[in-house]
């Protein structure tokens, strides 16, 4: 069983989803406030320990209400060998379609240069590359998660819609990330859209966790290139 089929229905409490909206909140308020204060470790620690809040929220709320497992809403574990191969292939394809998709909607917004937001995570030296790549493979897993896979339940539950359920879960994870600025943040629900389709038709969201994971990941791994 999926997470995202939409007969699932209600996988937690509206008052646990309540809560996670609340933390959402809480991390845009951060966005615009404390984070620009902090050193950038502390910034990326915080904001790897705020994921981990998201998840453990969604994590409790399913267990409470026991309709599926967290396991169930990923879509299962892999079976074998040939299916972790399949899936890592997946994701290389989804994220080449993504990066262009997301080029060709910068330029037609003419989004411009990244914002500062962008380039306060950008990381410079050993320590903080490595950080960073915990915080993108952390991101990788959690918000896959939280918004392909709970709170794309609990609209579909809501709305007993797919496209609006999906409509509804593709706007938040936008305004998440409001801080990039408009522009690219009315990009994200783009994309966004396409990943939740696929995860549809997959019924698994590992494939949209190794892409996400990877895509985050670009920032850091460039550090390690020659030259980086």
């Amino acid at each position: 069983m999926s997470g995202l089929s939409a007969g699932t229905g209600l996988i937690a409490s509206w008052r646990n989803t309540a809560l996670l909206l609340g933390l959402f909140s809480a991390d845009f308020l951060l966005a615009f406030s404390l984070r620009g204060r902090l050193p950038y470790l502390g910034r990326i620690g915080l904001m790897t320990a705020l994921e981990w809040a998201f998840f453990l929220v969604t994590w409790l709320g399913i267990r409470q209400r026991r309709v599926i497992t967290a396991a169930g809403v990923i879509g299962g574990r892999w079976p074998n060998a040939r299916a972790v191969a399949r899936d890592i292939g997946y994701a290389a394809l989804l994220l080449v379609g993504t990066q262009l998709v997301a080029a060709a909607l910068h330029g037609y917004l003419h989004a411009g240069r990244a914002p500062e937001a962008i380039h306060r995570l950008i990381p410079h030296g050993k320590w903080e590359s490595i950080a960073f790549l915990l915080l993108a493979t952390t991101a990788g897993f959690v918000e896959e998660f939280v918004f392909r896979g709970y709170l794309q339940a609990q609209f579909n539950a809501l709305t007993r819609n797919f496209p609006g359920a999906s409509a509804l879960q593709v706007a938040i994870f936008g305004a998440m990330h409001i801080s990039f600025g408009w522009k690219r943040a009315f990009g994200i629900p783009v994309w966004s859209l396409g990943w939740t389709y696929v995860a549809r038709e997959s019924k698994s969201l590992r494939p949209l966790m190794i892409c996400h994971a990877g895509m985050d990941s670009l920032l850091a791994l460039v550090q390690f290139l020659p030259g980086g």
